[in-house]
């Protein structure tokens, strides 16, 4: 653990002292809202900001942090004694850490690969029920999940300070681990997965990844 410190730190000081470090923003930020009727209704929330700091004009390190919140919820009655409504919400955290290589391209167009180790965890089914003036609230599974993979991009400069980055999901390959906690009484119940391949989703268990993923990028 030391020693990926100590290599982590000597890393940023060899950064700060290169010719060719340039200090960039971007990041991921979405809101999905639906419903069905006056009753159901679905809120998705994305927010996963990033930065990065070129070492030179073929490698980058960055990493983004965020996080995603997903809530539904039904309701049903009219009289104030007959409504109820129920509620289930899922809130993950993630941390993406990456190291850049870029491949090909030329002054404005260039194709880059990301080897990321992302790291997810949080809750996923947390309920919260009202019926006949009363609430009742439970807390949802613990999850955790962690990976290695490979996802190719590419990055269109607009100006010298802007451009646009898209990343290609559908062909990421890697190996993901993920883990759900369930509580059973007094009894927590883990039960685990990995999955190893082409196309799999980073960790946050997403239902569907985007096949594309596409943003801006500010530098500095």
């Amino acid at each position: 653990m030391k020693k990926g410190l100590f290599l982590f730190f000597a890393l940023i000081a060899m950064a700060c002292g290169s010719a060719f470090a340039q200090l960039a923003v971007d990041g991921q930020l979405g809101l999905n809202y639906g419903s069905a009727g006056d009753n159901n209704s679905r809120i998705a929330f994305r927010l996963l900001p990033g930065l990065s700091y070129e070492l030179s004009n073929d490698i980058a390190l960055g990493g983004r942090i965020g996080f995603d919140y997903n809530a539904s919820s039904t309701s049903s009655g009219e009289e104030q004694k007959e409504k109820s409504s129920a509620t289930k919400s899922d809130f993950i955290f993630h941390i993406v850490p990456y190291v850049r290589y870029f491949a090909l391209g030329n002054d404005r167009l260039k194709l880059f690969c990301d080897a990321q180790l992302p790291l997810s965890f949080g809750s996923v089914g947390a309920s919260k029920m009202t019926a006949g003036g009363k609430t009742t609230s439970t807390d949802g599974n613990s999850v955790f999940g962690v990976g290695l993979q490979l996802v190719p991009g590419l990055k269109y400069e607009l100006t010298n300070q802007i451009a646009l980055i898209a990343t290609a999901n559908v062909v990421r390959f890697g190996v993901m681990y993920n883990s759900t906690s369930v509580k059973a009484g007094d009894k927590t119940v883990t039960t685990s997965s990995t999955s190893f391949g082409l196309g799999i989703n980073h960790a946050g268990y997403e239902k569907s990844a985007a096949p594309f993923m596409v943003g801006c990028q500010f530098s500095f």
